[in-house]
């Protein structure tokens, strides 16, 4: 991934098509003017969910993600461990929606999922150099709000549709990540890997889950993992 100057239209990270549930994630702002060594900074992504729903009146998807900072393991051991950490979130100012700020916060959509380690499957030497620049600073994990897709049919009264008709609905989220540059010069930042936490399709205004999408709805699955998020030049 090449550096891109910030005029340039936001970097897309590609979609990622699991489950039925299509993730694309974009770069929406780097502030690379002013990265400077041992200066935290934040970059900004927006994920876009694509899914289907179907057309029946009065129902709605929705999806919740979580967002993790991936680290190079330092034994075996570490890398088989399961962490599940609670997360210091803040309001994106860009919308108002926010981050969901910790694990406690999910027990209102049917409890805490176990997760993955926030860590490569796959890490060699190559990557740990290639990534040892630039660190995540804050909890491991981020919870996102849930991302509610909601037929445009809906709208319409559109009462002879059954549930067999389906549509694609897209759906949008901000969230912000703070990285530290420790060392000046050309410096990669990453990975990450986003998950799908929930996925169920509710009556609209319910607060309980009409029905799941099967069995293994409540099973964390993995979206998406980038290994290098951005590249960058860092200042002294």
């Amino acid at each position: 991934m090449s550096i891109a100057p910030s005029q340039q239209q936001p970097a897309s990270l590609g979609p990622s098509p699991v489950s039925g549930v299509e993730l694309d994630v974009i770069i929406n702002h780097i502030p690379r003017d002013s990265i400077t060594v041992d200066q935290p900074f934040n970059i900004a992504f927006i994920a876009t969910v694509s899914a289907t729903l179907p057309k029946a009146k009065g129902k709605q998807r929705v999806i919740s993600l979580a967002v993790q900072h991936l680290q190079c393991p330092h034994s075996a051991s570490i890398a088989i461990s399961t962490l599940v950490t609670p997360v210091q979130g803040s309001p994106n100012t860009a919308n108002e929606n926010t981050v969901v700020s910790s694990p406690q916060k999910m027990l209102a959509h049917g409890g805490v999922p176990t997760l993955p380690p926030p860590y490569f499957e796959f890490a060699d030497e190559e990557k740990r150099t290639q990534l040892k620049g630039c660190v995540f600073l804050g909890s491991s994990t981020l919870f996102l709000s849930p991302i509610t897709l909601t037929s445009a049919s809906h709208a319409n009264n559109h009462e002879d549709l059954s549930d067999a008709d389906v549509e694609k609905i897209e759906g949008s989220q901000k969230f912000e990540l703070t990285f530290l540059p420790v060392q000046t010069g050309f410096v990669r930042a990453g990975g990450l890997r986003l998950l799908l936490v929930r996925d169920e399709i509710t009556d609209v205004g319910a607060d309980q889950a009409s029905y799941h999408l099967g069995s293994g709805t409540r099973e964390v699955r993995t979206l998406k993992e980038i290994d290098v998020v951005a590249e960058l030049w860092v200042r002294s």
